[in-house]
């Protein structure tokens, strides 16, 4: 889910929207045709336009069975449908998919170990396979997997080294893992990249536009996490500017201006709300996390009513889902501690 402040999360999603993006933009595929299906799939997804992402994957795994990104891109539509609508997903059919994938791309490997798009396939492989362990909640594998494409994409950069999707990649990596591993940088063989990491980024950043789109988002999520949030808002404007719609980089400068400025927060959470209720969702685990941060804001500047208003939208816990319970598990507590606090 984008919105809460767990750090698997960002992982997720950082590392997603990098790799989701596209492909060596700083070049095209030699295949004309598998640039042009790869380009409009995940214009479609980055538009939240899934059926059609959908239909033109599947187009491209079907003409094109010896390659790879068909079935890479199947997984990553269904991630990115699973982290903004909160849709079930499907870990077996990703795993199964990504085998065959990885498959593909060692066959391509074995004709040529230099071809910087059959490396790229293979890093791409290892990169779902971390995320689709994550959104499973297998995290120690997630990790495991993560540094193998981690390691991958540093391939990428010796056979390229203006190869800048690489270094978004590399630079997530280093500093989330770190992150994450924190408690553990005492020992010996546990570095803290945080400051390499963001390193890499800048240097994406400086690459062409396409690049500074996803590094400009790794960097705003890094600062809000930081409670650097007024850093943030110029690094996510640009990227509303190109996905006005996208309900991801809505979350964005929602989250960045809840620690700058809670009314202007409202606002765009407010709009936010407004694009989930007018998609067709699987269920409403979205919506409420929304209503309850809108009460929380509302109650932070004083306004009780709209306060009350919004933390009573929430449905008690017992008459949710079990998907929107479980989705919802981790603001349960808070949830009906503000319940109690509003009179």
């Amino acid at each position: 889910m984008i919105e809460h402040n767990k750090i698997t999360s960002h992982f997720i999603l950082l590392f997603l929207l990098f790799l989701f993006y596209k492909p060596c933009s700083a070049q095209v595929h030699p295949v004309a045709m598998v640039d042009y299906l790869v380009r409009s799939g995940i214009q479609d997804v980055l538009n939240q336009k899934y059926s059609s992402a959908e239909l033109t994957f599947k187009k491209l795994e079907t003409e094109y069975p010896k390659n790879p990104l068909g079935k890479i891109f199947l997984v990553a539509e269904d991630i990115f449908e699973n982290q903004d609508l909160g849709k079930p997903f499907n870990s077996n059919l990703a795993m199964e998919r990504l085998d065959k994938a990885e498959e593909l791309a060692d066959a391509l490997l074995d004709s040529d170990e230099n071809n910087i798009w059959y490396n790229y396939y293979k890093s791409l492989v290892l990169s779902y396979r971390a995320i689709a362990k994550g959104v499973a909640g297998n995290w120690i594998s997630a990790l495991s997997a993560g540094y193998s494409a981690k390691n991958s994409f540093e391939d990428c950069v010796k056979l390229h080294n203006g190869f800048y999707d690489a270094y978004v990649a590399i630079g997530t990596w280093k500093y989330w893992s770190s992150e994450k591993m924190e408690f553990l940088t005492w020992l010996p063989f546990v570095h803290d990249e945080r400051s390499e990491g963001i390193t890499y980024l800048q240097k994406a950043v400086k690459g062409n536009s396409f690049h500074y789109y996803f590094a400009s988002h790794t960097l705003a999520r890094i600062y809000i996490f930081n409670k650097q949030a007024a850093k943030a808002i110029p690094l996510i404007t640009p990227l509303l500017q190109s996905f006005p719609e996208s309900r991801f980089f809505m979350w964005d400068i929602a989250r960045a201006y809840e620690d700058i400025d809670k009314s202007r927060a409202i606002q765009e959470y407010q709009k936010l709300l407004s694009a989930y209720l007018k998609t067709k969702l699987p269920n409403n685990a979205r919506v409420y996390v929304i209503y309850y941060i809108l009460a929380k804001l509302y109650n932070n500047i004083g306004d009780l009513v709209n306060a009350r208003t919004y933390i009573q939208y929430i449905p008690p816990f017992e008459k949710m889902s079990e998907f929107e319970r479980s989705e919802l598990t981790d603001k349960r507590e808070r949830i009906e501690k503000l319940r109690k606090i509003l009179p």
